[in-house]
């Protein structure tokens, strides 16, 4: 299978999710993406790569300087904080990743602060998922450091990770900080967040010209609180943001943006 993908010539896409090869789909892998220079998107989801495949996976696109990958779904693959300095690596080196999908890992804080090390440096991301990684306080404050000079991220999700008010606070704060942000999507939902999180979620949508959708379903709030955030949401000609940004604050996320 690897022979045949490197020397392919013509195959843009290749989905091998759910198939449980473990580390030799890594290592296959791998070898594939150094000469491969035709696929542009490669779905992996729950394929039990672990932190030697995707270490694997990943020095085998920054050897190839003329990868047009622009796709990469490694969801549910059980990758920690080693997979993800070596996917961080990437980050930094490819000039065609735009979209990282690293929902449903084992990154944890010590594995968002290796990503955050070289986001804020990534030439190309514009979409990155860690949804389900408990990156808890520590990891927020970490990809909040990434943020405050990061200017290609366009949509971020961050949801179901035990940020609680600290970790929120970090990304809030950065984003405001950072005027030359795009960022326009973020998912905040379910992570314990309190009053002094609704109260910086609304601060963000005060001073934000980038930001069109913001969920932060599964979070529990008074009345007044969600009136507050909808009033904020509102358009802000002096930003130059000419329309209203979309909340998702209840318990539904459909048609949230995803990745």
């Amino acid at each position: 299978m690897g022979l045949i993908i490197e020397k392919n010539g013509v195959a843009e896409s290749l989905d091998l999710s759910n198939c449980k090869s473990a580390v030799r789909l890594g290592h296959a892998m791998g070898r594939c993406l150094r000469g491969n220079t035709t696929l542009l998107a490669l779905y992996l989801r729950d394929t039990d790569l672990g932190d030697s495949g995707t270490t694997v996976l990943a020095d085998g696109l920054i050897q190839n300087g003329a990868s047009k990958l622009a796709h990469l779904d490694l969801s549910s693959n059980g990758i920690g904080p080693a997979g993800a300095a070596s996917l961080a690596t990437l980050l930094e080196k490819s000039s065609s990743l735009l979209k990282l999908n690293l929902g449903c890992n084992a990154l944890g804080p010590a594995g968002a602060d290796a990503l955050s090390a070289k986001l804020s440096q990534c030439k190309a991301l514009t979409s990155l998922s860690l949804m389900e990684n408990e990156i808890e306080e520590a990891g927020g404050a970490s990809i909040g450091a990434a943020l405050k000079t990061n200017t290609t991220l366009s949509a971020l999700w961050l949801g179901k990770n035990n940020l609680k008010n600290d970790g929120l606070a970090a990304v809030v704060e950065a984003l405001c900080a950072n005027k030359g942000s795009k960022l326009a999507v973020l998912d905040v939902q379910k992570n314990g967040l309190g009053t002094a999180a609704i109260k910086k979620l609304g601060q963000l949508l005060s001073e934000s010209a980038s930001l069109t959708a913001l969920s932060a379903v599964g979070t529990k709030m008074e009345f007044t609180e969600s009136e507050s955030l909808q009033l904020a949401a509102k358009e802000r000609p002096e930003l130059g943001r000419a329309k209203a940004v979309k909340l998702w604050l209840g318990a539904d996320t459909k048609n949230f943006p995803e990745l």
